[in-house]
């Protein structure tokens, strides 16, 4: 009997939302099975997979490398819950081009209690804490 997969997920839930109605599979919780770093988690749907391209970009496309994507940031965050909401452009077809486009509804955001009980593991909401005295 083999051991449990690690998970990385306890209190804190990844969750996209704001999509519009024709692409609604965009909205979900998102998740990973292997260790962090974050480079593929999944949308909770078969169709759209949430990834880091490059250190600049963040993608939601049908599978990794795709050459079309429904989703993309331009942003050098390292956790895609610090995506600033602004980047997210969603893909358009207009007149049978597709183009990416601003959505402000759009938005991926850590949801949980973060509480000294339940806190977020570093791992589920991306980046480290730096303190420092003056």
């Amino acid at each position: 009997m083999s051991p449990p997969p690690l998970v990385y997920e306890r209190y804190a839930k990844l969750v996209s939302r704001g999509a519009p109605d024709s692409v609604d599979f965009l909205n979900g919780q998102h998740g990973h099975g292997s260790r962090p770093p974050l480079t593929a988690l999944l949308v909770r749907s078969p169709r759209a997979r949430l990834t880091q391209a490059d250190t600049a970009t963040w993608h939601i496309a049908s599978e990794v490398g795709a050459g079309l994507v429904f989703v993309a940031a331009a942003s050098i965050a390292h956790h895609p819950n610090t995506v600033p909401r602004s980047a997210w452009m969603l893909a358009k077809l207009n007149a049978g081009a597709v183009s990416l486009e601003a959505w402000p509804d759009f938005e991926i955001v850590t949801e949980g209690p973060n509480t000294e009980e339940e806190p977020f593991l570093l791992e589920e909401i991306g980046g480290f804490p730096l303190q420092c005295r003056l």
